[in-house]
């Protein structure tokens, strides 16, 4: 009855190792062109802890995930409902790394995605005042915040001082 029991539980886990409960899949989103799916992207929260950007990045490969990124605005502008309820019930809301980097502190247009290795093509909806290095701590990763009115955007933070939520994704792709 128990064997029973856990495969019937085992198809309802939409978790990353579930039964320690590390990640919860928090959503998926379909990305097409001209009608053609392209790839889907599924973004998982880390359950129970937080850590720097260097690290996060670490534990998301360790479990055969990376960091997010966001092709297009459009794609970024496609996650906001999981994403606000993902932010709400994070332990610490007001950052979450994400897969960015820039080796211009202060810069708003010289950012790169780690992996995949290139450049940002499109421009990012910075909060309000941001990206400023602040206190010249070296804010060299990007973290995903919300402006005062709610609305998502970026910002600068340091890679290894500060921990933070961070997001993980898989892509899943169909067409090559």
């Amino acid at each position: 009855m128990k064997f029973l029991l856990a495969i019937f539980l085992s198809l309802f886990c939409f978790e990353i190792h579930c039964n320690n409960v590390v990640f919860v899949n928090i959503g998926s989103i379909n990305v097409s062109k001209d009608g053609i799916e392209l790839y889907k992207k599924t973004f998982f929260s880390p359950r129970y802890f937080i850590s720097n950007w260097i690290n996060a990045r670490i534990i998301c490969q360790n479990y055969g995930l990376e960091l997010a990124t966001f092709s297009t605005l459009e794609e970024f502008n496609a996650v906001p409902e999981m994403f606000y309820e993902f932010v709400n019930s994070l332990i610490t809301p007001s950052n979450i790394y994400v897969n960015g980097m820039t080796l211009t502190p202060k810069s708003s247009d010289d950012w790169y995605w780690v992996n995949p290795q290139q450049k940002i093509g499109w421009s990012l909806p910075w909060c309000s005042g941001e990206p400023n290095n602040f206190e010249d701590k070296g804010e060299w990763c990007l973290s995903v915040s919300r402006n005062s009115d709610g609305t998502l955007c970026f910002n600068d933070m340091p890679c290894s001082v500060i921990e933070s939520s961070f997001l993980c994704q898989k892509t899943e792709v169909f067409v090559s």
